[in-house]
């Protein structure tokens, strides 16, 4: 039971030490960390609404991997609690990160972010969408379209054009097939 919680509270610094930078018409950027963004949500959201005021244009940064790894060989840290903190032990008991090439902690933090994200829209008044609906259907159409976890919602709304232009196209689709309403569901979703 310990290790599993020394490995959620390495997860956790995974995703809270993540920076997203949001971009506003007029060039105007602001900064902040995922875990900056939860303590706000739970004592000061008002941080958080202001900080996705406008519909900004969200970026992730993206840490550098290579150097990473050369720094941490370099280092010659390979205890076993480097591992756990790494977060390269549960990937190694899941298998699933090796498998299927996905970045769990990417997603985390994009879900994370996309909760936040639409609760500031609905307070806004810019959307009706319940939140957690619309960061699962984003998150469903990365997944569906087989797209990078930090993908922008422009990216995401023209492959949704793409697939519906497809879906005109074809016109012969079954009315049973669940893949074809789901993923037209989540495009309507996500660009309402």
């Amino acid at each position: 039971m310990m290790l599993v919680c020394v490995i959620l509270l390495g997860c956790s610094r995974k995703i809270g030490e993540k920076q997203i930078t949001a971009t506003r018409p007029g060039s105007f950027r602001e900064t902040t960390s995922v875990g900056s963004l939860m303590r706000d949500r739970i004592f000061d959201s008002k941080k958080v609404y202001s900080f996705f005021e406008g519909n900004p244009i969200i970026e992730y940064s993206i840490s550098d991997s290579s150097q990473t790894e050369r720094s941490t060989a370099s280092k010659k840290s390979n205890s076993f609690w480097q591992h756990v903190w790494s977060g390269e032990l549960f990937d190694e008991l899941t298998g699933a990160a090796h498998l299927t090439k996905i970045d769990w902690v990417e997603l985390t933090m994009t879900f994370i972010v996309d909760v936040l994200r639409a609760e500031a829209r609905v307070i806004n008044k810019s959307s009706t969408v319940e939140p957690f609906k619309w960061a699962l259907w984003r998150n469903y159409l990365i997944h569906r379209f087989s797209l990078d976890p930090l993908v922008s919602d422009d990216h995401i709304r023209s492959e949704c054009k793409k697939w519906q232009q497809e879906q005109n196209q074809k016109r012969e689709s079954s009315e049973k097939d669940f893949s074809m309403i789901a993923a037209k569901r989540g495009c309507a979703t996500f660009q309402s």
